[in-house]
């Protein structure tokens, strides 16, 4: 399924181009945001949820590690 995340920077960082973003100061804008994916076809949910990329802890645990080691 699409990922719909408010308009934050900390949710562009982490769902990226898959992202389906809201403004949290207009509520509707989630609404039109809902109603909008909710006509788009299978196939199109599909292709916008594989947009965003999906870290493991261990990923994130690595990324850290790597972090203090350079």
């Amino acid at each position: 399924m699409p990922v719909l995340v408010s308009d934050i920077p900390v949710y562009h960082e982490v769902a990226g181009e898959g992202g389906i973003f809201f403004s949290l100061d207009d509520p509707a804008a989630l609404c039109a945001r809902v109603r909008e994916v909710a006509a788009w076809p299978p196939e199109q949910r599909a292709a916008q949820a594989a947009r965003v990329i999906v870290w493991t802890w261990e990923q994130g645990a690595k990324d850290i590690l790597n972090a203090f080691l350079n």
